[in-house]
C-alpha cells in the first residue's frame, strides 16, 4: 500500500461517519442528489471519492481542497512527508478572508 492509500486508510478508518449522518438527520440537512439525508453508505463514499480527488490534484499544487455538501477534504504533499489529509464536516464557520 502506498503513503497515499495508507493515509486516506487512516483517515477513513478514524473519521467519525456515524456522527456526520446523525448529525445530518437531526439537523435535516439533505443532498439534492439524494432527495434527503444521504445513506451512511452514500456519505462514506462521497467523502473517500473527495479524498482521492484532492490526492489527484495536490501532486500539481501542494496543497488542494474541495468542498460539498457539508465536508471539506484537503491534502497536502511534500517530497520529505509524503501526503497528509484533513476530513472535515463543517456544520458552521466563519472568517474575515477576503
Amino acid at each position: 500500500m502506498s503513503n497515499r492509500e495508507e493515509k486516506i486508510a487512516e483517515v477513513m478508518e478514524e473519521f467519525d461517519f456515524e456522527k456526520v449522518r446523525f448529525s445530518m438527520d437531526i439537523l435535516g440537512l439533505n443532498w439534492k442528489e439524494t432527495g434527503g439525508v444521504p445513506s451512511i453508505y452514500k456519505i462514506i463514499k462521497t467523502a473517500e471519492e473527495y479524498l482521492n480527488n484532492a490526492a489527484d490534484k495536490v501532486e500539481i499544487f501542494g496543497e488542494y481542497e474541495i468542498q460539498s455538501g457539508g465536508f471539506r477534504a484537503e491534502s497536502f504533499y511534500s517530497e520529505e512527508e509524503g501526503f497528509a489529509f484533513r476530513l472535515s464536516f463543517i456544520l458552521t464557520e466563519w472568517d474575515t478572508f477576503s
